[in-house]
């Protein structure tokens, strides 16, 4: 984690506190119901450099040669490599309870597909690279009127790993951080929509080293490390569950 994330982190608690403080008065004489619980779920598309950083060390290791849709001879469709296929879609569930006014605390789980990166070397032999992680985030949000929350917590993730289309095991366990805000509409209805933006850091990575084909017809690619960050635009649904002040 770089020192300016961190700091980030650090800053991000005391930002919220500050606003508790500023609003905690005119929160408690507010007329409308307070929710105890919030259950969602929400589901979108998330962006990174995964697959851009897996593509580049392709590149730099003789995994970048074009491949053929034609069975024999010349003809058919030109295959770029390396290139990256399915990646982007994440959906995550979330509860979150109130314990005082403005202030919630709640649990993510996150599932994230960083899609499948392939290349292919100049033996032909194909590596394919895939990777997903499921991340547990204890948050803690400050919540304005039922309508807008910012969100921080760190978050333990199992990352399971694919190499040319066959699990690796075991899975790696790691850890990182979650930065989110969210938008409910409507704000004083049990059934709500919602729209959030979420930052997830993951510490780094590491793929290799692999050797692919046999004898002189090998190609190696060596020990590479890559983040898995990325930054999630996600679209959803929930519940509220109330109690009237």
């Amino acid at each position: 984690m770089t020192k300016n994330s961190f700091s980030v982190f650090l800053f991000f608690p005391a930002l919220l506190i500050l606003f508790f403080t500023n609003n905690l008065r005119a929160q408690e004489e507010s007329a409308f119901h307070s929710p105890v619980w919030e259950f969602s779920f929400k589901s979108g598309y998330s962006m990174g450099s995964t697959a851009s950083q897996l593509e580049t060390a392709m590149r730099l290791n003789d995994f970048d040669h074009d491949g053929s849709t034609a069975l024999f001879g010349s003809g058919g469709q030109i295959i770029k490599h390396p290139r990256t296929r399915g990646k982007g879609i994440t959906w995550s569930l979330e509860a979150n309870r109130q314990i005082i006014p403005n202030i919630f605390i709640g649990i993510n789980l996150t599932f994230a597909n960083y899609g499948e990166t392939v290349g292919k070397g100049p033996y032909g032999h194909i590596l394919s690279l895939s990777y997903r992680a499921t991340s547990l985030s204890p948050l803690f949000h400050y919540n304005i009127h039922n309508w807008l929350s910012f969100g921080v917590g760190p978050s333990f993730i199992f990352v399971s790993h694919k190499m040319n289309f066959k699990p690796e095991p075991p899975g790696k366990f790691a850890i990182g951080g979650v930065l989110s805000t969210s938008l409910y509409f409507p704000a004083k209805s049990r059934v709500y929509g919602l729209f959030s933006l979420q930052y997830s850091w993951l510490s780094r990575q590491y793929a290799g080293p692999y050797e692919i084909g046999a004898g002189t017809n090998t190609t190696f690619f060596p020990k590479t490390g890559f983040t898995l960050n990325y930054f999630y635009i996600g679209l959803g649904v929930g519940i509220r569950i109330f109690r009237r002040h």
